[in-house]
Order: structure tokens, then C-alpha cells, then sequence
């Protein structure tokens, strides 16, 4: 059985239903991904944990919705995945780019830790994947097609907190096993994997330029398309060449706009 996509040209997603989670920011990667999907014709819902979602939809404009939900909370996940298929018919793409905002726990060795902070760094970035993916699988089952696109900064598992790093690199570890599990299905799950990622303006000094948002969202749009469809249980890192160190530095397009 093929997905809506089928007759939506071979390289695009227009005419898919689409999720993005983490869009509570104007400049963050969850809105940039949001707004990329949007552009390319797909029916955009994005979800955040606060009512400035609601800014977020108003600012794509007609034709797409925005939800509020913890996503830490199994039970309004399910509630907030069934309220998008009742207003799109479906549900055909998926990208959870939420995570934990900086704590004071980014500056603790892990045994000084508390238990607090290790549960609210893993489950915003980790448990919250894993709900939303839980909640839309079998839909996507039945349907016989499904994109899932998790977003795990590369930089995780060396700076921030232990909690944040742990739940990055275990991301891109369920990210594989989600793959194995639904290939014969029709569904695709990969990772992106953003470097040192900023929002505009962008700063003036520095080795090379960051990247931006829109950099990361351009991944994902690749990886949620039909295009994509061979692509299964990757990680693709999205850095500009920085972890490579040296010359890479300086070259490759990081100078500039790209």
C-alpha cells in the first residue's frame, strides 16, 4: 500500500500530513523544519508545550494547526496525535526536534546530579521522542508508509549535561531499532545530527560560521521525502564539516551564506 505521497511527485511531500514537534520558538529548528515542510506543500501540525504555539501558526498561516501538549505525558501525546489525524485525515511525516532547555545541571558532574535533573533532560529529549513515535507508529502501520525523523544534536554526548548527552546518543540507538522494526512496513526512520547550530544574526568572528536552523531543516525535508524512501536508520550529521577539525574550518561553504 503506498502513502498519499505516491502522486505527489517522486521527490517531494506535498499533499502529506506532517508533525513537527519543538516549535514553540520563532528561531529554532522545530519552526524552520515546520516552515521548509510547509513551503513544499505538505499540511503542517506542530506542537509545543505553551500557547505561543499558536503565534508559530499564524505565522505558517492557512491550512496548518497548532497543538499544545507535554510531551512527557504519554496520555496527552496520544490525545494530541489523535486530535491531528481527526483535523488532517492522517498523519504521514514526523520530526521531533524537542528537547531540555539549559539547566543548572549542564554545569554538575554527574554525581552530584539530582534525580530531577537527569529525569527532566532525558525524558524532554528522549522520552518525548519515544512518545510521539509509540503514538503515531500504528497508524502509519495500517497506511503502509511513514517518514519519522528524530533531531539529535552531534555535540551531545561531549558537552552539556550527562543527562542531555545520554539522551542524544540513546536517540540516534532507537532511532536504528524503530527502523529495523517497521522497514517491511513502509516506514523510515533516520537522525539528524546538527553541529554548533545558532540563530540570526550570526556571529562575526569565529572559525567559519555556524550553522542556522534552516540548515537542519533542509535535512530534514530531504529525509521526509519521498526521495528519502531508501534512506533507513541513518544519522546524518548536519555540521558543516566541523567536526573534522583543521582545514575544514575553512573551507566547504562555511564562509558566508553557503
Amino acid at each position: 500500500m503506498q502513502g498519499p505521497v505516491a502522486g505527489a511527485g517522486m521527490t517531494g511531500v506535498a499533499g502529506c500530513v506532517a508533525l513537527v514537534t519543538g516549535c514553540g520558538s520563532a528561531g529554532g529548528i522545530g519552526f524552520a523544519t515546520a516552515q521548509a515542510l510547509a513551503a513544499a506543500g505538505a499540511r503542517v501540525a506542530i506542537t509545543a508545550g505553551g500557547g505561543r504555539i499558536f503565534d508559530r501558526q499564524a505565522a505558517l498561516g492557512e491550512g496548518h494547526r497548532g497543538f499544545v501538549a507535554d510531551l512527557c505525558d504519554a496520555e496527552q501525546v496520544r490525545g494530541m496525535v489523535a486530535a491531528v489525524r481527526t483535523r488532517f485525515g492522517g498523519l504521514d511525516i514526523v520530526v521531533t526536534t524537542a528537547e531540555a532547555p539549559a539547566t543548572e545541571a549542564e554545569a554538575l558532574r554527574i554525581e552530584d546530579m539530582a534525580d530531577a535533573d537527569w529525569q527532566a533532560e532525558t525524558g524532554q529529549t528522549l522520552t518525548a521522542a519515544f512518545n510521539v513515535t509509540r503514538a503515531v507508529l500504528p497508524g502509519m502501520q495500517v497506511r503502509g508508509f511513514g517518514r519519522i525523523v528524530h533531531v539529535a544534536p552531534v555535540t551531545g554526548a561531549l558537552a552539556g549535561s550527562a543527562g542531555l548527552g545520554a539522551a542524544r546518543a540513546a536517540l540516534t540507538g532507537l532511532t536504528r531499532r524503530i527502523a529495523q522494526e517497521n522497514a517491511a512496513l513502509g516506514i523510515t526512520c533516520n537522525a539528524v545530527l546538527p553541529g554548533w547550530i545558532v540563530e540570526p544574526p550570526l556571529p562575526e568572528d569565529g572559525p567559519g560560521r555556524p550553522g542556522l536552523p534552516q540548515d537542519v531543516a533542509a535535512a530534514c525535508l530531504f529525509l521526509a521525502g519521498r526521495a528519502a524512501g531508501f534512506i533507513n536508520g541513518a544519522t546524518l550529521v548536519v555540521d558543516g564539516g566541523h567536526g573534522l577539525g583543521g582545514d575544514a574550518l575553512r573551507g566547504g561553504g562555511l564562509h558566508g551564506e553557503g
